[in-house]
């Protein structure tokens, strides 16, 4: 079967690939890291955002679509690399998961806010890759830059079979 990802029918976006993060924190750049390597998926199907410290646009982007993907930096709970996916709409989030964010409006609080004025999209799914290294540098750790790749690899496929789903 034929990628969906390389239509070009004319179509909003369904699904938007949103990387976060600071890009002068050392790890916390990895969301930022990864979309820019999703770039080339975009399409009309598909919206790519990097944003670099403000992510109050959050909101606006999301509002209206089917389908967002979002790629950040946490804390390490286990080991830096981990990557956790979490599905946002089914998940519990606590006080501890506002301490992963180093953003001005928190992701939490962008959820919670949208949930108040029912502008979620339908599936909001996370990324969540473990950093060790948050201090005052353009570099990722080794081990964040080890799992890069295969971030990219799983987006890649999950828009994939997203899309094909749709049967856009």
């Amino acid at each position: 079967m034929k990628s969906k990802l390389s239509t070009t029918d004319a179509f909003h976006p369904t699904v938007a690939i949103i990387g976060i993060g600071n890009s002068y924190r050392g790890d916390d750049s990895v969301g930022l890291v990864v979309a820019n390597k999703l770039t080339h998926l975009q399409s009309e199907h598909i919206r790519v955002e990097l944003l670099d410290r403000d992510t109050s646009p959050l909101i606006d982007i999301w509002r209206n679509l089917d389908t967002v993907i979002l790629i950040d930096a946490t804390v390490a709970i286990e080991k830096p690399g981990r990557i956790r996916r979490l599905d946002a709409l089914s998940f519990s989030f606590d006080d501890d998961f506002l301490s992963f964010s180093t953003h001005s409006l928190g992701l939490m609080q962008a959820i919670e806010l949208s949930k108040v004025l029912e502008i979620l999209p339908s599936k909001l799914i996370i990324y969540g890759i473990e950093g060790e290294n948050f201090g005052h540098t353009t570099e990722l750790s080794p081990a964040v830059i080890s799992i890069v790749e295969d971030v990219v690899a799983t987006i890649t496929a999950e828009v994939d079979s997203l899309l094909q789903k749709q049967e856009i």
